[in-house]
């Protein structure tokens, strides 16, 4: 979550002194517990980086959020004078020539999107001692899945009024020729204004990846970047993400919130990469129109050949469904999946339905 910027944010204090004979906390000023006078253990939790300027263009105020590669936090930008969602490499990763090239190559790519349903990155570089740095634009209100736990399943035209901005934003990433690569309901925000429009912008371009030639490929060693309850068939089994594979994430996310619980359950990463190869798509009678279920299940067909051929496409056919006109059909890529009712509360023995050999590490 990203919050609206303060006026002057001040850092935060995140210092105690803790007594480990009495197990007492105690402030930030006292040196030995009054009790039993133990030496005091200062415990400090505020993030180092609170606090710190960088070369007099931003100020880092707050933690917000941390991923695998990087770390949010709200800052101030000096030169303009507002407050900006600071995305800082881990140093850790800055001696790694893959990491920061992938880093770079996700600021270069996220900062040629200018569409109202992605978030807008403001600035990017390196400062004097080598930290890499994203400054994006400000948000305030609440991700997709916490929107979904607190109100429940969505209704089908709350569910296409969301759907088609996240087929906007994709298609604007497609054209440029950014593939997602982890299309989440956490990486999606539903703004607070305008009230009860579901504004939505889709988050971090951070595992995005440049389909044009010449590049490395990001997934060396057998690992796979996404988050596997969304991850489509073909990359578990080792394929390079696509368009495709960004398009069988929205359908996971529009099942979701069609009936607000998990597509996918699984004891194991083992097991939850068998059912995202092997399980039929879950029917969804009952909930949605007809013709909005075809469209959900388009967009989980196991093959990518059977998907819809663009995120335009899935947007036309999303409004199609509910009796929006949106210009010229949907294409669709293959006959539709069969759909079949299963339930996957207690998902089949992975030795019943085996997951892919030499199960790739999952970075997220």
């Amino acid at each position: 979550m990203v919050p609206l910027a303060r006026d002057q944010p001040s850092p935060a204090s995140g210092t105690e002194r803790y007594c480990p004979s009495c197990d007492r906390s105690f402030g930030p000023d006292a040196l030995r517990c009054p009790d039993d006078d133990t030496e005091l253990v200062r415990i400090t939790t505020t993030d180092p980086m609170v606090g710190r300027d960088l070369d007099g263009r931003f100020t880092i105020r707050e933690l917000l959020g941390a991923g695998g590669m990087g770390t949010v936090y709200l800052a101030w930008q000096h030169s303009v004078g507002r407050g900006v969602a600071l995305k800082v490499i881990d140093s850790r990763l800055c001696r790694d020539g893959m990491s920061v090239r992938r880093f770079m190559r996700e600021a270069k790519l996220a900062s040629r999107l200018s569409q109202p349903n992605t978030v807008s990155v403001l600035d990017f570089g390196q400062t004097k001692d080598g930290l890499f740095f994203l400054a994006m634009e400000l948000l305030r209100g609440r991700t997709l899945d916490q929107v979904s736990a607190a109100e429940g399943p969505f209704a089908p035209e709350r569910l296409v009024r969301v759907a088609v901005q996240l087929c906007d934003a994709l298609d604007a990433a497609h054209a440029l020729g950014i593939v997602h690569r982890d299309l989440k309901p956490s990486n999606v925000m539903v703004l607070d204004q305008p009230a009860g429009r579901d504004l939505v912008k889709v988050l971090d371009f951070g595992l995005a990846k440049s389909l044009a030639g010449g590049e490395t490929s990001s997934t060396e060693s057998g690992k796979i970047i996404g988050t596997p309850q969304y991850m489509a068939p073909e990359v578990i089994l080792g394929a390079e993400a696509d368009t495709s594979s960004d398009l069988y994430a929205l359908g996971v996310i529009l099942h979701e919130l069609a009936t607000g619980e998990p597509y996918l359950r699984a004891a194991s990463a083992s097991a939850l990469y068998a059912l995202q190869v092997h399980a039929p798509p879950r029917s969804l009678a009952g909930l949605l129109p007809p013709a909005l279920e075809e469209v959900v299940l388009h967009l989980l067909a196991k093959e990518p050949a059977q998907r819809f051929a663009s995120a335009r496409d899935v947007r036309s056919a999303l409004t199609a469904a509910v009796g929006i006109d949106s210009g010229p059909q949907a294409v669709v890529s293959g006959p539709r999946p069969r759909p079949r009712t299963v339930s996957l509360e207690r998902p089949r023995d992975p030795g019943a339905a085996p997951a892919p050999p030499d199960a790739p590490t999952v970075i997220q």
